[in-house]
């Protein structure tokens, strides 16, 4: 398949998706300009995203904060990258954070390290304990069902990721609406083309560039921690 036709998302893992909306993100890009030039005054205090810090100790900060990883790159990665352009994702994917053989050595040595405990789930994230005496068909089967709940509270939008992003970096070039809904679903605009609206009516396929545009500003302006918000003191 040549390069100009290959799909730049296909593949995608949600650690990928992940920094493709971050690479978006306006207060990333400010934080990765400031970065770069603090890298050059090392010794300096920088005043901004809540801290008054030096370069290694707000990288620190913003690598936790947004989930990079420090062993994949130094420093912050460009925003200017797609996920697929680096060799191994700097969002940092899922991982084991505690098993049997590190808990029994922690009780073998008498440790009195406390256990890592999780406090900072989002809210649509869930641990999962398996058990491995199982095979592979019964630990999937049994996830099914207990995963069931939670994925039946939040409808799965990752299959609209693609058409997310596409919509968003359109929107950026100041295209309308129709431009964009004739582009990326050209059968059903042109079905829809010939049906003639009222004035009250509108497009279904503009409304949906406007829906999907704004998912995409949201998961865009998540994708970095949020400003803290004071309240105001009455006078």
């Amino acid at each position: 398949m040549p390069e100009s036709s290959r799909d730049p998302y296909e593949g995608y893992t949600i650690a990928q998706w992940k920094w493709e909306f971050l690479r978006r993100n306006s207060r990333y890009r400010r934080a990765y300009q400031a970065l770069e030039w603090l890298k050059k005054k090392p010794y300096q205090r920088f005043g901004g995203f809540r801290r008054v810090a030096r370069y290694f100790e707000l990288l620190h900060w913003l690598q936790q904060q947004l989930g990079l990883d420090p062993e994949v790159i130094q420093g912050l990665p460009s925003p200017d990258l797609l996920a697929h352009e680096f060799e191994r994702c700097p969002i940092k994917g899922s991982h084991i954070l505690l098993d049997h053989e590190d808990f029994a050595q922690r009780r073998s040595f008498g440790s009195d390290d406390p256990l890592p405990v999780i406090d900072y789930l989002a809210d649509h994230e869930v641990l999962v304990l398996l058990d491995t005496r199982f095979g592979l068909k019964e630990i999937f089967s049994d996830l099914k069902v207990q995963l069931a709940p939670y994925l039946a509270k939040r409808r799965n939008r990752v299959p609209n990721y693609k058409d997310y992003l596409t919509i968003w970096d359109l929107r950026q070039q100041h295209l309308t609406a129709d431009k964009i809904a004739s582009r990326l679903w050209p059968d059903e605009y042109e079905k829809l083309a010939k049906k003639d609206y009222l004035a009250e009516e509108k497009n279904p396929l503009h409304q949906r560039v406007h829906d999907h545009e704004k998912a995409a500003q949201r998961l865009i302006d998540e994708s970095f921690p949020p400003r803290k918000r004071y309240r105001k003191i009455k006078k």
